[in-house]
């Protein structure tokens, strides 16, 4: 009888794992998410302009998300979301505020980041700008994603690089790229598997390293580790 019990339990546990390997349970987006992201967006435009600018962003957005950020990760979104409304600027009372949904993130693995960057394991919070109504695409607990962050001085809170564009899903049940901005310059990378991916931020900052950028750009943490060589 305990021998029984225990081929069952190995064989639950097989299960699992293969269930966990292959997405299953995790949200599938399609492309009905980025269309109801982007009517949600144009529709709300008026409301986000009052206190947010919005940037031009160049044509190598790749490029672009991987210079500016502090911290490249592939990570799993370990809650739903809290949505609330928050100071811009924390030193000026009653001034503008800003909706946002955080989100409790583990640590997959690290792809670039400085030395003190959080590793495998490490917990983050992840700050995605709006909510549902105010035009930015909900992601859900359990998904595997992709994140291009800008750090919050002094805390333990990242926000995406370029809003959206800094912002890819491991789709079930393949677990390659899905974009969440609409941009075609982001959304051309749908479908590549994550290690594809990686080689190709990898590829932009090495060409950075070598031959530096024609954009005008501050980088990030993650730049400035493959700041041009003299």
């Amino acid at each position: 009888m305990r021998y029984r019990y225990s081929i069952i339990s190995v064989w639950i546990m097989l299960v699992c794992t293969v269930m966990a390997l292959s997405g299953c349970g995790r949200y599938h987006y399609t492309e009905e998410d980025r269309s109801a992201f982007e009517s949600i967006s144009k529709e709300k435009m008026s409301i986000r302009e009052q206190t947010i600018s919005y940037t031009k962003y160049p044509e190598d957005l790749l490029e672009y998300i991987s210079l500016k950020a502090d911290l490249i990760v592939q990570a799993t979104i370990k809650s739903d979301g809290t949505t609330g409304c928050y100071p811009m600027f924390d030193d000026i009372e009653d001034g503008p505020t800003f909706i946002c949904t955080r989100y409790d993130v583990i640590v997959d693995e690290l792809w670039f980041g400085p030395s003190d960057a959080p590793v495998r394991n490490d917990h983050f919070i992840l700050e995605l700008y709006g909510d549902e109504e105010y035009g930015t695409m909900k992601v859900h607990q359990g998904d595997k994603v992709v994140l291009f962050l800008q750090k919050v001085e002094d805390e333990n809170l990242y926000y995406p690089t370029a809003s959206s564009n800094g912002t890819f899903v491991l789709n079930p049940p393949t677990n390659t790229i899905f974009a969440l901005s609409p941009l075609d310059r982001v959304t051309a990378f749908d479908g590549a598997s994550a290690e594809a991916f990686k080689v190709a931020v990898k590829e932009k900052l090495q060409n950075y390293q070598i031959n530096g950028t024609a954009e005008k750009l501050a980088p990030g943490k993650v730049g400035e580790l493959f700041a041009p060589q003299s």
